[in-house]
């Protein structure tokens, strides 16, 4: 995820500190999102994804052709993806995952 929004940020003309600027937050900060030194809010996530113009999912995507349907298989496919991240990128995910579990009241 942090390296999908340096590259949506780049490809949409944003620096690093208009960007920051324009969503309510310090470069230092998103510089480090974008480091995955720091794991963002929710809503932080949002008024990224809102400024640079896209859905927040876009923020996540990756190349998946389908969804697995059984739970098992999801698992598997996610533990796949959990395996290919470095020490750091693993905390900075597993952060954004219980503050998108926070906000969802889960």
């Amino acid at each position: 995820m942090t390296r999908r929004i340096r590259e949506i940020r780049r490809e949409a003309g944003y620096t690093q500190e208009r960007l920051a600027e324009t969503c309510g937050i310090s470069s230092d900060f998103l510089g480090q999102i974008e480091r995955a030194s720091r794991a963002p809010s929710v809503k932080t996530l949002q008024k990224i994804a809102s400024v640079l113009n896209v859905e927040i999912g876009v923020l996540f995507q990756f190349e998946e052709k389908s969804l697995p349907k059984k739970k098992k298989d999801f698992e598997r496919v996610l533990e796949d993806l959990l395996g290919l991240l470095k020490e750091k990128d693993l905390k900075v995910t597993i952060g954004v995952i219980k503050r998108l579990f926070e906000e969802l009241n889960v």
